[in-house]
């Protein structure tokens, strides 16, 4: 089907958008419930074996997992927004940059604060 004037397309395309503007949000309020929200604990504390990896580890801040990626459309991100929102958490949804640890070292220092422990004895 062919619109009968080519100059309105980009009304059309506006007007689609617009409509995609109004709905995602509306989406997002109703999958949304009302009741108490599900707290999520830390991750677990890596074992000793994970000192053999290699390179910086990137970990989401709220719940300390390293599944923290960019994240696409469905979960929040804007194209184009900054890089600070495109990253998000694959275990707590968390949106936002990822802390950066230069050793798996620190990052375990970091899981035993987020989970109340010390190394102390």
């Amino acid at each position: 089907m062919a619109l009968p004037w080519p100059e309105a397309w980009p009304l059309v395309l506006l007007f689609l958008a617009l409509v995609a503007l109004a709905i995602v949000p509306m989406m997002r309020a109703r999958s949304r419930r009302t009741g108490e929200r599900r707290e999520v604990q830390p991750v677990p504390v890596p074992p000793e074996a994970a000192e053999l990896v290699e390179g910086p580890v990137w970990a989401c801040m709220r719940c300390g997992s390293t599944e923290v990626g960019l994240g696409g459309v469905s979960q929040g991100s804007i194209p184009g927004a900054g890089d600070q929102f495109a990253y998000a958490c694959r275990r707590c949804r968390h949106r936002g940059a990822p802390l950066e640890f230069e050793s798996v070292t620190a990052y375990r220092q970091f899981v035993k604060g987020l989970r109340g422990e010390s190394d102390e004895p």
